[in-house]
């Protein structure tokens, strides 16, 4: 099924589809075998990154027999984290499907900044990829002036998964709903605070939207690796963290985290008691966070082909589809056309929550 709709995207979920994603911008469905649609609004924002669906550069030169050894992936985030997690993921099957290994280079730093530029140096031949994240395209609108151009060096090639981003605290934080944490946030800001990855990072931006919807003052707390902050919130040091589901959920089973809302239209069948921001009465704080796969702008049309051939055919893997139910996200699969057309909404949706809280980096 194509992934471009009209910028009203939807969702859908079935039998035979769980977590498939039908649309360009937008967020998630419950995992049933009903068959629900939800529809969610795409922020209209700036155009930092509209010359990407034009797929610039990806040659249509015939290409050897690819790959001639071993693929690299940079992953511009720690171990510890959603992306990492995902991106292990797409490195076991597709080098299982190539016959060479993807090896998983973590370059963290710099809100993806650091990975993002050394994947962009990188030679046009397919061997050396990278695994992107939201802040692709945040990163754009938070700084005027990057170490490189997102939007002339990368070509799409993979859309991966999408999730819903969760809001969970350390077990001594005294709050058992977003209600409680928001009182408690504003009788004493000084005492509460939340783990971020970098200025500008999805996390950072959570932050800074609860604050903002709640009138809280939660002080961000910026680490080079989400795993360094997670240790400091099981620790008790740090009060509270936004992300998806993968880390967090063996921590929140195991009863070391408490979880109080999930993003998204519906809530998801790992933790049904846990309920959606709308039903906690937040139903403006409406974030996701993504992954996918990108090239060096110049990589042979044939070898994105490949790659985005068995990126697809990862996703329908039986233990992929239900790591992305449990963590109540959708598959990104279809054409690189398609992924592209996703980056654009993507970029013009985080454009605009950029803009709306007044944040940039410089």
């Amino acid at each position: 099924m194509n992934m471009v709709h009209e910028c009203s995207a939807r969702w859908r979920l079935d039998g035979g589809q769980k977590g498939s994603y039908n649309g360009p911008g937008s967020i998630f469905q419950e995992n049933t075998v009903r068959h629900r649609l939800i529809k969610l609004s795409i922020y209209a924002g700036s155009s930092a990154l509209l010359a990407l669906p034009q797929l610039p550069g990806a040659s249509a030169a015939p290409t050897a027999s690819y790959p001639t050894r071993p693929v690299r992936l940079i992953v511009p985030a720690g171990a510890s984290s959603n992306g990492d997690y995902r991106a292990r993921q797409f490195a076991q099957k597709v080098s299982a499907a190539l016959g060479q290994q993807v090896i998983v280079d973590n370059r963290p730093g710099a809100n993806t900044i650091i990975g993002t530029e050394v994947a962009s140096r990188a030679a046009a031949d397919g061997h050396t990829l990278l695994f992107a994240f939201h802040t692709f395209v945040i990163n754009a609108h938070l700084y005027r002036k990057l170490p490189y151009d997102a939007a002339r060096q990368f070509v799409p090639v993979a859309g991966f998964g999408i999730v819903p981003v969760g809001l969970f605290v350390n077990t001594a934080v005294p709050a058992n709903s977003v209600k409680e944490l928001i009182a408690l946030a504003k009788a004493k800001p000084e005492d509460h605070t939340c783990v971020s990855v970098g200025n500008g990072s999805g996390q950072h931006l959570s932050c800074h939207q609860f604050n903002r919807l709640t009138g809280s003052k939660v002080r961000v707390i910026h680490y080079k690796e989400l795993g360094q902050g997670i240790t400091d919130m099981l620790g008790g040091q740090i009060s509270m963290v936004f992300d998806g589901l993968s880390v967090p959920l063996p921590l929140i089973k195991s009863g070391k985290l408490k979880a109080l809302a999930i993003s998204g239209a519906a809530r998801v069948s790992s933790l049904p008691a846990l309920p959606t921001f709308g039903e906690a009465g937040l139903d403006a704080f409406d974030m996701a966070f993504w992954t996918g796969v990108f090239a060096p702008d110049g990589t042979p049309q044939a070898v994105i082909g490949t790659i985005n051939r068995e990126s697809n055919a990862a996703l329908k893997a039986p233990d992929i589809v239900q790591s992305l139910v449990d963590t109540g996200g959708a598959a990104l699969a279809g054409s690189p056309a398609d992924f592209a057309a996703f980056v654009k909404a993507q970029s013009e949706r985080w454009g605009a929550i950029i803009k709306d809280s007044g944040v940039r980096l410089d």
